[in-house]
Parts: C-alpha cells; sequence; structure tokens
C-alpha cells in the first residue's frame, strides 16, 4: 500500500508488528482518527475544554470517542454508496441542509412560528438518495403568546412558550 503513496515515510513505533503493510495500516488509521477528532472540533464545535472533574473528562472523551465512531461509520456507509466521497464532503453537502424558522406577527399579538427544513439541493438530494436517508418531515408550526416572547433567552422563549394546537 505504501508503494502506491508519493515519497518516503519512516514510521517508528512502540509496535512489536514487523509486518510493514499491518503498520502502513495502523498509521493511516491514527491519521483518520486524528481527522475525525478535527472535524469534532471543527465541525461539531466541541472545544477543549479544561476540566476539573473526572466525570467530566470522562464524559469529554466519550463524546469525543461517539463522534469518531459516527465518523467511521459514514465512511463505511459512502464506500459501499458513494465510494468517490469522503466524509469531508458528504459533511460539507449535508450541512448545506439546515432548519430555518419563519416568524409572523399575528393580528391578536400572538406570533406563529414556522419552523422549515431548507429543500435540498440536486447534489444533496442525490447523496440522501445514495445513502437512503430521508429528511424527517417538516415541524409543526407553533403559536406563542406574545407574554413568553418577552421572557429570558431565545431557547428560553421557545421551552416557556404557550402552544395553540
Amino acid at each position: 500500500m505504501a508503494a502506491v503513496r508519493d515519497g518516503a515515510y519512516l514510521l517508528r513505533a512502540h509496535w512489536t508488528e514487523k509486518d510493514p503493510a499491518r503498520l502502513w495500516e495502523a498509521y493511516v488509521q491514527l491519521s483518520e482518527a486524528e481527522a475525525a477528532f478535527w472535524a469534532l472540533k471543527s465541525e461539531v464545535k466541541v472545544r477543549p475544554i479544561w476540566h476539573w472533574l473526572e466525570r467530566r473528562v470522562a464524559a469529554h472523551v466519550l463524546v469525543a470517542f461517539l463522534g469518531y465512531c459516527l465518523w467511521v461509520c459514514l465512511k463505511h456507509r459512502l464506500r459501499s454508496a458513494a465510494p468517490s466521497l469522503t466524509p469531508w464532503q458528504a459533511l460539507d453537502q449535508l450541512g448545506r441542509i439546515s432548519l430555518v424558522e419563519v416568524w409572523f406577527e399575528l393580528k391578536d399579538g400572538r406570533h406563529l412560528c414556522l419552523p422549515r427544513i431548507t429543500q435540498p439541493e440536486p447534489v444533496q438530494r442525490a447523496l440522501l438518495e445514495q445513502l437512503n436517508w430521508r429528511l424527517p418531515e417538516q415541524p409543526p408550526p407553533r403559536i406563542i403568546h406574545a407574554k413568553c416572547l418577552h421572557q429570558g433567552t431565545e431557547s428560553d422563549r421557545r421551552c416557556v412558550a404557550d402552544l395553540d394546537p
């Protein structure tokens, strides 16, 4: 495998493995793991945090590991469904689909919120079809009383909103 790569590589490891192909495979796997953790820190916004409690350190490592597992699953799924795509490319395309909220003020002072998932572009639609994935149904509209809009933060407003059926 190393023969198809340009340049020369010198790998130094503590492993007792003598087979160069197995060492190369482990090196590539390590590189992919580092790329996945970088993706977590940049794409998923899992930032390094100075944890002082052991349980928080363990939780941070768990989240990073689960992200890596998802990365590997996506890589294997792409290998069979869309072999020319990398996880980076797939995440870049799928990350362009977003959830937006359209707000309207009603005559009685309440507000109507229409959360909507943007329609995928042809490239994104093709990728979703290749992966055999579907976007979730459009979320239902919400009617929110005016008093709730002026309480707390944005997320608090959504949590305390009185919803009409």
